[in-house]
């Protein structure tokens, strides 16, 4: 397991630059821990965001004619927000505190 993530990170300081490879890796799991409680869900949960970020932060630039990078790490900080957003409403929501 240790060599795929330091294989991704080789990679992806190639392409990426330092800064947003650290982006890449810890946003999605992040805002996964953000949403869910237990291991498997939460890994299942941050894969599934990364290609979503991926795909978005990847239109976002073609259109908005930014870097694609930056877009995608962009895109993931977006998710990990409006994720904390939701997480810290839903107390008051459930409890009828709105």
């Amino acid at each position: 397991m240790l060599l795929l993530i330091a294989a991704a990170i080789l990679v992806a300081v190639q392409g990426l630059g330092n800064l947003l490879v650290v982006a890449v890796l810890i946003a999605p799991a992040a805002t996964a821990r953000l949403l869910a409680r237990r291991l498997a869900p939460m890994m299942a949960l941050a894969a599934g965001l990364a290609v979503l970020a991926g795909a978005a932060g990847l239109y976002l630039s073609y259109y908005a004619r930014t870097a694609g990078g930056a877009s995608i790490a962009g895109m993931m900080v977006a998710f990990y927000l409006v994720a904390l957003v939701a997480t810290s409403l839903r107390p008051r929501i459930v409890s009828g505190h709105a």
